[in-house]
């Protein structure tokens, strides 16, 4: 490893890269409306206050070996200290609910930089791995819970989403999958299935838009400001080594290693699938998939491509940017069947998709 003084630079480095990631992906969409137009709510979402008991279990469950933050407060010690402190933490917590104010010092990340693969000088062959203040998880849990029983009670949700939902898992998209290709297959057909990847999702979410929708799906008031709060005003310092960078203001994307992280890219993402006129979609928070069933190569690709495209146009109205170089293409089905879909091209933003090999079942 380098001195403190080569460490502290590669920390500045770093962390100025990081925070930048988001403003350079969403230069395209700068002049893109973050307006969002929907029917008025029926329900109304308030942040209800948290008893002793709720924000005590909370602190007792931590795991004690998550890294520590920027206030340098241990897991261990919350957890050891729970009974102590429970009475005040949640004091602050309704506070903030009532406020509609997220503490500052708990949107302060800690960030390192994990090496993935490739040439260690280039800066994007770097993840960057975020680390709150462990005392934001009781808070954000709590609004967590409450958020998504609101969703779920509501139907607020898309029934394509899997993610992050009660009795909605991997397991459950897969079997629904399954079923759909095996239900295809007894019709005569084959399943047409697209894999779209996107490009640093979680980094690029726009603030705006996200808050616009959440008001569209009826959270209001005080509650409104506090997810709000919550989002903006962020600020990032990272480490290499024992050097840390000076601090950086956030400006966009789901703050990483945030329990609500998960829960609002769903909020953000869901729409997409209404676009679809062909294909059925199934999406697990960023991972997306549609298919479509079709006895025609011709037809096949016709309908794959349309949808593809009104996914891409639907990204891009949203400010999130489509991976051509990742996403993928397959088709699925009887082994004759397949034998007649040899030569399907589909194609986003000018760019041919890569063509998995036929599955046969």
């Amino acid at each position: 490893m380098g001195n403190g003084t080569e460490n502290l630079s590669i920390a500045k480095i770093m962390n100025q890269y990081f925070v930048s990631m988001g403003k350079v992906q969403a230069k395209p969409f700068q002049n893109i409306s973050t307006a969002f137009t929907s029917d008025t709510p029926s329900s109304k979402f308030h942040l209800d206050n948290v008893n002793v008991n709720f924000v005590r279990n909370a602190l007792k469950s931590l795991k004690p070996n998550k890294a520590v933050g920027l206030d340098k407060l241990s897991a261990r010690l919350l957890k050891d200290a729970s009974n102590v402190i429970a009475q005040t933490l949640t004091g602050l917590i309704n506070k903030s609910f009532s406020d509609g104010v997220f503490p500052r010092v708990w949107k302060c990340a800690k960030v390192i930089a994990l090496f993935k693969d490739g040439d260690k000088s280039i800066k994007d062959n770097y993840r960057p791995i975020s680390i709150l203040p462990t005392i934001s998880k009781i808070i954000e849990r709590s609004a967590h819970i409450q958020l998504s029983s609101f969703l779920e009670v509501n139907r607020l949700l898309s029934q394509s989403q899997f993610g992050f939902q009660l009795k909605r898992s991997t397991s459950t998209a897969l079997i629904d999958f399954t079923d759909q290709v095996l239900e295809n297959m007894d019709k005569g057909c084959v399943t047409g299935t697209v894999f779209p990847d996107f490009h640093k999702v979680f980094n690029t979410v726009n603030y705006l838009l996200l808050i616009n929708k959440l008001k569209s799906l009826g959270v209001a008031g005080k509650s409104l400001e506090w997810f709000r709060s919550s989002l903006t005003g962020g600020v990032k310092k990272t480490m290499c080594v024992n050097a840390l960078s000076a601090s950086a203001k956030v400006t966009m994307g789901v703050p990483q290693g945030s329990i609500l992280r998960p829960l609002l890219f769903l909020v953000y993402i869901d729409g997409v699938q209404s676009e679809l006129q062909h294909s059925k979609m199934t999406i697990f928070a960023d991972d997306i998939a549609f298919n479509c069933h079709e006895n025609s190569q011709t037809n096949l690709q016709s309908k794959l491509n349309a949808d593809l495209a009104a996914t891409t146009s639907w990204l891009h109205n949203n400010k999130l940017t489509l991976n051509v170089t990742k996403s993928k293409f397959m088709v699925i089905g009887g082994r004759d069947k397949l034998s007649q879909f040899n030569d399907i091209a589909l194609v986003a933003n000018n760019d041919q998709l890569e063509t998995l090999p036929n599955s046969s079942i």
